[in-house]
């Protein structure tokens, strides 16, 4: 088979069509998380910490999972922490604090758990199961790329998995 100018892509321009659709993606799910006063990132914090069989998280662990900085996870948890949304835990090292989700917190993501799934089966809907699969597959591809492999910590056959005690896959 013989590529047409037409039909070949640089890999510059493959980067720039995934960031700007996750951009868009984040931008538009912000709306769905602020109909309960969250944010997208609030959002996946909560996610995370429900989906790690209710144990609580070190903030550097949240970080490594959410890809976001410190400090990043510093804003985050406390904000939610202010919405009782989640609570800081005193660990074995006095200076390392765990977070947990509140009965509150679940609450609010039970509230969102229909927007956000309504959410990506619209973001979704033009693609065929098996395209899903597909283009799942070849994200899972990219992940595993050597650049990313330095910095991605929970690559591996699950895209979201910490550790042998998490439930997150």
């Amino acid at each position: 088979m013989t590529l047409h100018k037409e039909d070949r892509i640089t890999n510059e321009e493959v980067l720039q069509t995934l960031a700007h659709t996750w951009g868009t993606i984040k931008t538009a799910f912000n709306r769905v998380a602020g109909s309960e006063g969250l944010t997208g990132a609030q959002y996946g914090l909560l996610w995370v910490l429900e989906h790690n069989r209710g144990l609580p998280l070190s903030q550097v662990e949240i970080g490594e999972i959410l890809s976001v900085s410190r400090s990043d996870v510093t804003t985050l948890v406390h904000r939610l922490e202010r919405e009782e949304l989640v609570t800081r835990l005193k660990g074995r090292d006095q200076r390392k604090k765990r977070v947990a989700i509140t009965r509150s917190g679940l609450a609010v993501l039970e509230r969102l758990r229909p927007k956000a799934g309504e959410f990506c089966e619209s973001v979704l809907s033009s693609l065929k199961p098996n395209e899903k699969l597909k283009l799942n597959s070849l994200l899972k591809k990219i992940q595993t790329s050597p650049p990313l492999q330095e910095i991605n910590t929970f690559r591996g056959k699950d895209s979201l998995m910490l550790n042998k005690r998490s439930k997150i896959k």
